[in-house]
């Protein structure tokens, strides 16, 4: 199972690589090919004593897919985020309720409240170191109270698919294999996905960031502290910092 997930660790890299340089048709193809052999033929004949990581990887493709196909670019900025983050999450629940997993195997239950609290606000100072290394413009300028608290819970919504899938089902999957290598190679693949925005200073601080994040749900047995910590992460990149320092 490690091999497997090397090869696919190397695979999406490439298909990364390729959509950072603008060939986001290849990238789509590379994506939907390992969609295909996941949940297609290995999903099919899928029996419950058989690994489940496979289905962790498929999910990070199936991100990405469907980042590349929708038309995004036809949408508002905060939209596009949404357009995403919805299917993603009705993928997450058909799949958990397909594998038949409990709640709290995925981190989905509040354990040490304040533990939890603490690591959310671990999300306002990397937000702020975001932005300084990927520089990004405001995404809702000039945007009232009203919209801005729309584009909150959107970023929040964001927020939670990435989390469970990465730390919810990738993590869970490739620990129950793979034990602790399962917390580096999520990490490894959450930075992956963020090298199509061009920076590979700001993937290898999101590879950081998720293997952080890693650690703290791993430890914690909950994800409800990361999720919160992405989101105000996200929300200050987005919404918050690029108004307090703005581009010039």
């Amino acid at each position: 199972m490690l091999n497997i997930t090397l090869g696919y660790l190397f695979i999406c890299l490439a298909a990364e690589i390729a959509s950072a340089r603008g060939l986001l048709i290849p990238s789509a193809m590379v994506h939907a090919g390992l969609i295909l052999a996941i949940f297609g033929w290995y999903g099919v004949s899928y029996r419950r004593a058989r690994p489940r990581l496979p289905f962790g990887l498929g999910l990070v493709s199936l991100l990405r897919f469907f980042s590349l196909v929708l038309p995004l670019g036809l949408l508002a900025p905060v939209a596009r985020y949404a357009a995403v983050a919805a299917p993603l999450l009705a993928a997450l629940w058909l799949l958990k309720q397909r594998l038949g997993l409990p709640a709290e195997s995925l981190g989905l239950h509040l354990a040490q409240a304040p533990i939890q609290a603490g690591i959310a606000l671990s999300g306002i100072p990397l937000g702020l170191a975001g932005y300084w290394i990927l520089r990004p413009e405001a995404l809702m300028p000039g945007a009232g109270a009203g919209a801005l608290a729309v584009g909150v819970l959107v970023l929040l919504g964001v927020a939670l698919a990435e989390e469970l899938l990465f730390r919810g089902f990738l993590l869970s999957f490739a620990m129950q294999e793979l034990g602790y290598i399962g917390v580096w190679l999520s990490s490894l693949l959450f930075a992956a996905v963020y090298v199509s925005t061009g920076s590979m200073g700001f993937a290898g601080f999101m590879g950081l960031v998720g293997w952080g994040f890693s650690e703290c749900a791993w430890r914690s047995c909950s994800i409800w502290g990361v999720v919160l910590a992405h989101a105000l992460m996200i929300t200050g990149m987005s919404l918050v910092w690029p108004l307090v320092f703005p581009l010039g």
